[in-house]
């Protein structure tokens, strides 16, 4: 047994070298600006409960450009998020119809379409005023 052992130098950016752990990786950080929108909008939650001052406040908080900007960049990460999530989908639901087993992109193209026609109607229903 040796006194050192051997420790294979690793740089600090080592995910960047392969696309999988690159990707990888934005997947996870995506998460840390999703939850911190969360907490944004809990925040606001809290402040329209409070009084109709503090919900204006937290109104024209939002409409600033940093915060436009961040929920932008959100938007976009948790897009991506999704949609990494449903390519590894049909690795984890493998389909099989009778002998044939369902093509991947037809398991990744149904979830795509599921999301966009459920997006569609959550804003449908926004714009109309429906409570659902």
């Amino acid at each position: 047994m040796s006194r050192r052992p051997y420790k294979r130098p690793m740089s600090r950016t080592w995910y960047m070298d392969h696309p999988w752990y690159r990707n990888y990786m934005i997947r996870e950080m995506s998460s840390v600006f999703i939850g911190l929108w969360t907490i944004n909008l809990l925040l606001g939650l809290g402040c329209l409960a409070k009084s109709p001052l503090s919900w204006e406040g937290w109104m024209k908080f939002q409409s600033h450009s940093l915060m436009i900007g961040f929920s932008l960049i959100t938007l976009a990460l948790a897009l991506y998020h999704s949609w990494t999530w449903f390519q590894a989908a049909p690795k984890a639901m493998a389909l099989q119809i009778g002998e044939k087993k369902v093509a991947p992109e037809l398991i990744t193209n149904g979830h795509v379409v599921a999301m966009i026609g459920v997006s569609v109607i959550v804003i449908v229903a926004a714009l109309w005023g429906v409570v659902l």
